[in-house]
């Protein structure tokens, strides 16, 4: 069986470090899966939805084999995922000359499309936002 698991972080403080996606087989995909932290160190959580006054599995591994398999993939693609987003703030702070602003610091992806539009227009034009409004205005919107 393949498993292949992707994850989003989580950074608000807590317990929740993370949500993810399992794909089995390249046929079956299973959302929703969370990378928490205990005092016994990172576990994964099946989805769940609350019944009553508690939460249950909307669906979970029969054995005991799989759920350690899973475990095993979902936490290496969190931390692989750690590693993708520590490498992006160092690459980051390459760019910048080890300058970090008062700001919060954008994504790579974010910073680079910013940094294209900046260079393709003039710093006086005006905010595309106004230009939309203007055309809605001259439509009779």
């Amino acid at each position: 069986m393949e498993l292949k698991a992707s994850v989003n972080l989580y950074t608000k403080p807590g317990s929740l470090k993370g949500f993810a996606s399992l794909s089995i087989n390249d046929a079956l995909v299973i959302r929703n899966l969370s990378v928490r932290e205990s005092e016994n160190g990172l576990f994964v959580s099946m989805p769940s939805q609350k019944v009553g006054g508690e939460y249950k599995d909307i669906c979970y591994p029969i054995t005991k084999e799989l759920r350690e398999e899973i475990n095993k993939v979902v936490l290496d693609a969190y931390k692989q995922e750690l590693v993708n987003v520590r490498d992006q703030l160092n690459e980051q702070t390459k760019d910048t000359g080890g300058k970090q602003s008062g700001s919060k610091q954008k994504s790579s992806k974010s910073h680079k499309a910013s940094e294209e539009r900046q260079g393709d227009t003039p710093q006086n034009e005006e905010p595309e936002q106004d230009e939309q409004s203007e055309e809605g205005q001259s439509m009779g919107m």
